[in-house]
């Protein structure tokens, strides 16, 4: 069963945090930036949470358009985020970098690295959640994620973890796989 429109727009625009909203709202008012779709007035968007904004979509566009418009601003988005730091808000620090795979962190003796103590070997449980393929979406699938996902596992395992796997789950089944991993 295919997953109604209303319900793929909302679920798209609660992935994005605050900042990214009103960014996606930004993109929503400028006629210039929609590629010939009609822009929506500033007043309409200003109080506008994330279920308000997908009813004015889809009062504004056609239901083939309206995921053409989700689809261009989510594009436009990442490709600024993608240009340079600059385009982050001044109050998100950079994250720091991380060590690509397990085999660094045992040859590197930096001092931040600590090691683990024999006292939580008990509990060294990770869960490692992989949403590649995003079936009923306009989302493309992430290219190269089976190569994140088997970094990450080869450096938990590395720490003695045990990892916990679960691929392509939608919101429930992670809220599932959360609440059983803990």
């Amino acid at each position: 069963m295919e997953t109604p429109l209303k319900q793929q727009l909302l679920e798209t625009l609660e992935d994005l945090g605050d900042e990214e909203l009103k960014l996606f709202h930004w993109y929503l008012q400028n006629p210039e930036l929609l590629d010939g779709f009609s822009a929506m007035k500033k007043s309409r968007l200003q109080k506008a949470d994330r279920p308000d904004t997908v009813d004015l979509m889809v009062n504004t566009y056609t239901p083939e358009s309206v995921m053409e418009v989700m689809s261009l601003i989510l594009k436009r988005m990442k490709k600024n985020h993608n240009q340079s730091e600059e385009t982050f808000p001044k109050e998100q620090k950079p994250l720091p970098k991380l060590i690509p795979n397990a085999d660094d962190v045992q040859t590197d003796r930096d001092k931040d690295i600590y090691p683990v103590t024999e006292e939580s070997v008990r509990s060294r449980v990770a869960l490692l959640i992989n949403n590649m393929h995003f079936p009923g979406s306009f989302l493309p699938t992430r290219k190269g994620s089976e190569k994140d996902e088997l970094a990450m596992q080869n450096l938990l395992t590395g720490f003695g973890y045990e990892v916990l796997k679960y691929k392509d789950l939608s919101t429930q089944e992670m809220d599932d796989a959360l609440v059983r991993f803990c």
